[in-house]
């Protein structure tokens, strides 16, 4: 009988008797396994050996033709986490970081400057035309327009 945690006999010892008795058990009954024994230093390379790294492509490599089907695979909307336009804001403003490039001049000031992509229209769509560069100034000023 096992004895659990809180259980009156947790806290006793075994008697020599029962000891005794336990170990003629155990040699009587080899499907213990390796219970009380311990395995010989080559046996424990072996064990060490055969649990390391991938063993079904272990030294082996990817070519160039097979990656370029990986990445199709996996690209845009075969990708198990596309959302396409319904991704969040800062989804989709990585997005555009990602894809479009900034000239560094804002649209209405024509300064350069650090800037930034606008939304006329507040839609969020992945069309570029619906979007102006400005820099943060001028940013900041077209969003307060649209809030109010």
């Amino acid at each position: 009988m096992v004895f659990k945690k809180g259980h009156l006999s947790y806290f006793k010892k075994h008697t020599k008797e029962s000891i005794e008795k336990m170990k003629k058990i155990h040699k009587e009954n080899p499907s213990l396994g390796m219970l009380g024994k311990k395995h010989s230093e080559e046996t424990k390379i072996k064990i060490g050996q055969s649990k390391k790294g991938n063993k079904y492509f272990f030294g082996k490599n990817h070519t160039e033709e097979a990656k370029q089907k990986i990445r199709e695979a996996n690209l845009r909307e075969k990708h198990h986490n596309w959302t396409g336009d319904d991704g969040t804001y800062h989804a989709k403003h990585l997005w555009f970081l990602r894809n479009w490039t900034k000239t560094g001049i804002c649209q209405i000031c024509y300064q350069k400057r650090k800037t930034g992509f606008h939304n006329k229209d507040r839609r969020y769509s992945r069309n570029r035309e619906d979007y102006i560069e400005l820099c943060y100034k001028c940013h900041y000023k077209e969003e307060q327009k649209c809030k109010i």
